[in-house]
């Protein structure tokens, strides 16, 4: 097979385009921290519509550049590399064009940037303006202009979605409903095309790239808008409360009238429904998972529904394209240790790259030759990482105390018996989320340095159903807790834990959680790590959403009702919950914790804020507890930067050292 750092390269990009990185250990042996934590080498590749052409992000010194390799000359170039900052996305806009956005130390620094294949011809087409916030090496949002689809039909222009400023009396930059406009991918100019009709935050588009249905937030409603064609005027076609069970459009038919809808049909689990927006009827089920719900939709260029994502064991994809699923089969014949994702197909369907990856591989890419099933390999994600060498993920399902079943993922350390382990628990953050199997570098740590990790996805976790979902509210540091608390005697039971080297550690909620269970359970625990967790629950949700904007949201200050809605759903009324807040609330009991405890936390955290990292840490100290506390003065919430992942590593490392040893 070919492999990328064969292919034919200009002088200067040599060692520097595709290192070869070896890192290589006997069994059991422990691996450096930066085998884990360092930046992968490649990180999207994406085939140019013709086929001929692969995008790829590469790494250029300590940054991160767009490189286009010509796929029958094994040639490579850059179209842009930067000394400054990193290409975070790319899209193909023509075989000759891509568009990019840039981002410094993983935060976005906004807008929108098109150059040619050849690197030639650049242009800045979006943003960016004013500070994010005070972090001060945090970059740029742009001026509220954003990409929004390709045009089929044109060869100069794509459509964005872009609003105007105003500012109150505070002077706080407010954001208002974008409009959608047509943009000169060459020279900036743009043209108006569709006037919001009410409070849209996303659309929805036909095969020609036309906006067909929109979704907007009304306070805590949200508002399903149609038109039948581009010159039809715009009709509300559904408007229900946020917690009912709403039509959620994700597609315009084949027909190019009846649209594709997510909704639940009053049963637990989300499916793919047909919707009439004449008449505003359900006209039947399109597709429905009997154990989860839809994840995502899959979408070709042309807006086309082919497929959707569930979430059971595995992630799988469920095509309704034929021509996908033929190549999904014949790949999963030939890849059969992995989970195989299309990531990009050619105009003409005949190549395509496909992303493989596993519990102990971050992935490899392939160019699959659609007719022949002919599979090449390109390059992988991280070269250095062995998946001989990492320790495999398995599902696993135990009873809740009230009898609810749990499902989460249980690593044991390569090698190892399987029995009488120090263990990590590792519940996850949100808590409307969830944990999912495959590569996790921090999973794969703990186990290289000998620990078990379970994780679990406690009744609040996504994906189950609604009822699910639903069971986890105003449940923060009680029944959640509870699930965490009985999945930890579950692995004790087993004799997979060992009950005296037992360490819980957690990000945001996950964070909270690990907090709690040395609170509530502090007999269960050899010591905690709580990294970026949540302490005070009022102090945080009286900050959250207004210290900060959520740019993916385009209005976050007119969604903050929804926002509000939602929180208070989760976590209860301050009026009715607020005593409920402060019992749950981590800050309230630093006497009660009794093992020594991790803190890492961000100075400029827009989701926790820093005071309450400080004043536990104080409360420890005076109490005389057991502590570290680590703080980044250049991130958000959580480390992002490479050094700051490595070196909290390091002192996690460290710290289950000294605490977890017999």
């Amino acid at each position: 097979m070919r492999i990328l750092r064969r292919f034919s390269i200009p002088g200067f990009l040599v060692g520097s385009l595709f290192p070869i990185v070896s890192i290589m250990s006997g069994s059991g042996a422990e691996l450096p921290v930066e085998t884990f934590f360092r930046n992968y080498q490649y990180n999207e590749a994406h085939l140019s519509p013709d086929g001929n052409y692969l995008g790829v992000l590469a790494p250029d010194s300590n940054r991160v550049g767009l490189a286009i390799i010509d796929l029958k000359n094994h040639a490579a170039n850059w179209a842009f590399a930067d000394r400054q900052a990193d290409v975070a996305e790319f899209f193909w806009i023509t075989t000759n064009r891509l568009a990019f956005r840039l981002a410094r130390d993983n935060y976005a620094e906004g807008g929108l940037m098109a150059v040619d294949r050849d690197g030639k011809r650049s242009v800045r087409l979006m943003g960016p303006v004013g500070a994010a916030s005070n972090l001060g090496r945090r970059l740029m949002a742009d001026w509220g202009t954003h990409f929004l689809s390709l045009l089929p039909d044109s060869t100069n222009e794509f459509l964005v979605t872009s609003w105007e400023r105003t500012h109150q009396a505070d002077a706080e930059t407010l954001l208002r409903f974008p409009d959608i406009y047509r943009m000169n991918f060459f020279t900036r100019t743009m043209t108006p095309e569709v006037k919001n009709p009410g409070h849209v935050t996303s659309w929805v588009l036909d095969a020609r790239g036309v906006p067909r249905a929109g979704v907007g937030f009304n306070q805590t409603k949200i508002q399903i808008f149609y038109r039948d064609n581009e010159k039809a005027p715009w009709d509300k076609i559904a408007e229900y409360i946020y917690d009912e069970d709403g039509i959620d459009p994700v597609a315009v038919a084949p027909d190019n009238h009846t649209l594709y809808v997510e909704w639940r049909g009053g049963e637990d689990h989300s499916a793919i429904y047909t919707f009439d927006p004449k008449t505003k009827k359900i006209l039947g089920v399109g597709f429905r998972h009997p154990e989860a719900d839809i994840a995502s939709p899959v979408l070709s260029g042309k807006h086309e529904l082919l497929g959707v994502t569930c979430l059971t064991e595995r992630s799988e994809v469920f095509w309704f394209d034929p021509n996908r699923s033929r190549w999904q089969k014949a790949v999963d014949q030939i890849l059969t240790n992995t989970v195989n994702h299309l990531v990009s197909v050619a105009r003409d369907g005949t190549k395509a790259v496909v992303l493989a990856s596993s519990d102990r591989s971050p992935g490899t890419y392939y160019l699959m030759e659609t007719k022949s099933m002919h599979l090449e390999k390109l390059f992988e994600l991280a070269e250095w990482i062995h998946p001989e060498e990492m320790a495999e993920m398995k599902p696993i399902e135990y009873k809740a105390r009230d009898g609810l079943s749990i499902h989460g993922y249980l690593t044991v350390p390569k090698g190892s018996s399987g029995t009488k382990l120090p263990m990590v628990v590792n519940p996850h953050g949100g808590p409307q989320a969830r944990d999912v199997w495959g590569f996790d570098p921090e999973v794969q740590f703990l186990a290289n340095r000998g620990y078990a990790v379970l994780r679990m996805n406690f009744r609040g976790s996504t994906g189950y159903g609604e009822s699910y979902r639903k069971a986890g509210n105003l449940e923060w540091g009680l029944k959640q807790q509870d699930d965490i608390t009985d999945g930890v005697k579950w692995a004790i039971e087993k004799g997979i834990a060992d009950p005296k080297r037992i360490c819980i550690f957690g990000a945001s909620y996950g964070g909270f959680a690990a907090l709690a269970g040395l609170e509530n359970t502090p007999d269960l625990y050899r010591c905690g790590i709580s990294y970026a967790g949540v302490i005070d629950i009022e102090r945080t949700f009286r900050t959250y959403g207004r210290s900060h904007f959520d740019w993916t949201m385009r209005d976050p200050l007119h969604r903050l009702q929804l926002e509000e809605a939602q929180l208070a759903e989760m976590i209860g009324e301050k009026k009715e919950h607020k005593q409920q807040w402060r019992e749950i609330s981590p800050g309230t009991h630093a006497d009660r914790i009794q093992v020594p405890v991790l803190l890492a936390y961000s100075e400029y955290d827009s989701r926790v804020a820093i005071d309450t990292a400080r004043d536990l840490a104080k409360e420890l100290k005076k109490r005389g507890k057991l502590y570290d506390f680590m703080v980044k003065d250049n991130e958000d919430h959580g480390f992002h930067q490479e050094a700051n992942k490595i070196e909290l590593w390091k002192k996690i490392d460290e710290f289950l050292k000294a605490t977890m040893a017999q």
